[in-house]
């Protein structure tokens, strides 16, 4: 932010940092999980074998069954959302239990949809360390005989009214059933098509379903007696075998077993906003804005009362302060609002704005909207005006019909000529407009001629966020020998061979990942904390690998081998004694003593000063020596 934005903003008591907005998730667009586990005797471990070989993620001697397994998915998947999405909210229900919450047989809510935490996190951790006996015995089972079945569509009704009856907005709500059992209707049609219904249904209110299968030992999960069907999806794949689009039930449970160790980028949209081409404003495209990468930041501290533990409201007041002591009264001296003057410094002379002009005039320059202005060659975008991190709009035809075609035909021209277009960008009504380059992006796609082919990078225009004047600054940058020709093709000999591809986001900020790792363990009560791979630390053995010649070469041209070029020389005796002040002279001390900052020199400078003014003391804190050296100013 410039200093003409930080005049402003500090000013504007409603203006926030656009920064900060992007990078905040969205809570209006939280995701709802739901983990629906089958309580079949198989599952709990009461029958059968559990496959071992169920998952890659987890060591097979710590997962006791196949309800086991389940519920660290489920412990696996709170701990993700609660460090790096904590607005998104889990819920966890048992299915096929003797006992049963309100209005559902056979149904155990065991917690309701809500926000991950330490206290929900430890319970399925509690619940996880009790024997199948034990399970048996507080939650039962259903055992599936040929003459027993189970009405699954209640079970789907008892996860959709969570949704429904839920006060929050979700963008996403997907249901997990992990189940060994692939009939729990035991070939009961008219419980089959009412199962059948309700996934209909389910489906009309944005809720997604996903089975993942629970291995057992010589037995094989045939979705053809149910799933298959419960599943169906004609408008994506008409009159195509389902058998193919099954996803393996091992990566799957993989992903829910694999720790996150980075924030979630959410790909949610910023805005929609108007695009006009002309002043007149005759041709106005619809576009969508959207944030691809931003810096994740530690999370702000909030702070709270030492008391009753609740959080403190900041509130700021301005006091005129004449007194040179610093010492006002606060109900004379507090400045009402409407008093208070901002100002800027222009060509030297000082343009103040009231809080009305600023609120009103300054506010409304440009309606919300991104405003064409012209066009320059990309050559003049230079890689040191990044300020912050971009956008990038894609054409949005819902708003605007006919967006796509005219964006494109924009877009298309812009890359011919290798063009970028300079707009005023405004992304908020209230907030400041910003100069900005839309630079164009192609489209690319993978490898595959076939059906596989798949789009990797979207077309559209990234907004480039451009500097003001102010800043520019002339940075005096240190004179040193310039290297000759042969010098320069070694080095790019060595870089060339160190160089590896990279996206932004590929390496993960170790010290999030520390913060993140402590903040768990005090959370959840653990007396270690999970360990941390520092992805940043070069890997001086794939180095040697891929370029021992050229860093060898590297090394003997600029003299590396030789350690006396990395010690620092020792300073001598003399040289340390010129640089380490002994002591303040009389004139020092005085200033220092009506300035009040004896404070910031160290107690053998303040020893010695005593000496040079002819004082004697024997006391050792620093507040007593700087009290004696005050007293001495003052009596004389």
């Amino acid at each position: 932010m410039t200093s003409i934005d930080s005049y402003f903003g500090e000013f504007l008591d409603n203006e926030d940092n656009e920064q900060e907005q992007d990078s905040k998730p969205l809570q209006d667009m939280r995701s709802g999980v739901i983990f629906l586990i089958d309580c079949t005797p198989t599952m709990l471990g009461l029958h059968g074998s559990f496959d071992l070989n169920s998952s890659n993620a987890v060591d097979s001697s710590s997962v006791k069954s196949g309800f086991d397994l389940s519920l660290l998915c489920c412990q696996t998947f709170q701990q993700n959302k609660a460090l790096h999405s904590p607005f998104d909210m889990i819920g966890l229900v048992l299915m096929r239990t003797s006992e049963s919450s309100v209005d559902t047989k056979n149904i155990m809510v065991l917690q309701p949809l809500g926000l991950a935490d330490s206290t929900r996190i430890l319970e399925i951790e509690k619940l996880r360390q009790l024997k199948p006996d034990e399970l048996e015995k507080r939650y039962g089972t259903i055992v599936n005989q040929p003459n027993i079945t189970f009405p699954l569509h209640e079970a789907l009704w008892a996860c959709q009214n969570q949704f429904i009856t839920s006060s929050k907005t979700f963008g996403i709500k997907h249901i997990f059933l992990l189940t060994d059992d692939p009939d729990p209707v035991n070939k009961n049609a008219n419980l089959k098509r009412r199962a059948i219904a309700k996934m209909a249904d389910m489906k009309q209110y944005g809720i997604e379903l996903e089975v993942i299968p629970i291995k057992q030992q010589n037995t094989k999960f045939d979705y053809k007696l149910l799933y298959d069907e419960l599943l169906e999806d004609e408008l994506m794949y008409p009159d195509v075998d389902k058998s193919s689009y099954h996803p393996d039930p091992t990566e799957r449970l993989d992903e829910l077993l694999s720790r996150i160790n980075s924030h979630e980028l959410r790909r949610s949209r910023l805005a929609r906003l108007p695009f006009h081409l002309g002043s007149s404003k005759n041709l106005t495209l619809g576009i969508s804005v959207y944030c691809l990468v931003y810096p994740t930041r530690l999370p702000s501290p909030i702070w709270l009362s030492s008391s009753d533990n609740k959080t403190v409201r900041v509130h700021r007041d301005y006091y005129k302060i004449i007194d040179p002591y610093g010492s006002f009264d606060p109900v004379k001296d507090l400045l009402p609002s409407h008093d208070l003057v901002r100002g800027i410094k222009l060509d030297g002379r000082y343009i103040c704005f009231d809080k009305d002009e600023l609120t009103e005039a300054v506010r409304n320059i440009a309606p919300v909207g991104l405003h064409l202005l012209g066009f320059i060659s990309q050559k003049f975008l230079k890689r040191y005006y990044y300020i912050r991190p971009a956008h990038f709009i894609y054409p949005d035809e819902k708003s605007i019909h006919g967006s796509r075609l005219w964006f494109t035909a924009l877009l298309n021209r812009c890359l011919h000529r290798k063009l970028l277009a300079i707009a005023i960008y405004v992304q908020r009504k209230g907030q400041f407009p910003r100069l900005v380059a839309l630079l164009p992006q192609a489209e690319q796609t993978n490898d595959d001629d076939g059906a596989n082919r798949t789009q990797t990078i979207p077309p559209g225009f990234h907004i480039i966020f451009l500097p003001y004047a102010d800043d520019f600054r002339d940075i005096e940058i240190p004179t040193n020998e310039i290297a000759n020709e042969s010098q320069v093709d070694i080095a790019k000999a060595m870089i060339r061979k160190l160089m590896v591809p990279f996206t932004p986001g590929q390496i993960e900020n170790p010290t999030l990942q520390r913060f993140y790792s402590l903040l768990e363990a005090l959370a959840l009560n653990r007396e270690t904390q999970s360990e941390v791979v520092d992805h940043t630390l070069p890997k001086l053995g794939a180095f040697k690998r891929r370029a021992n010649e050229e860093l060898t070469a590297f090394k003997e041209c600029f003299n590396l081998n030789n350690e006396s070029v990395f010690k620092k020389p020792r300073p001598t005796q003399s040289t340390y004694n010129q640089e380490t002040k002994c002591c303040l002279s009389e004139t020092e001390c005085k200033e220092a003593v009506q300035s009040g900052n004896l404070h910031k020199y160290t107690i053998p400078v303040l020893r010695e000063t005593i000496k040079s003014l002819g004082l004697k003391i024997s006391a050792s804190k620093k507040s007593d020596i700087i009290e004696k050296i005050m007293n001495h100013f003052t009596e004389n």
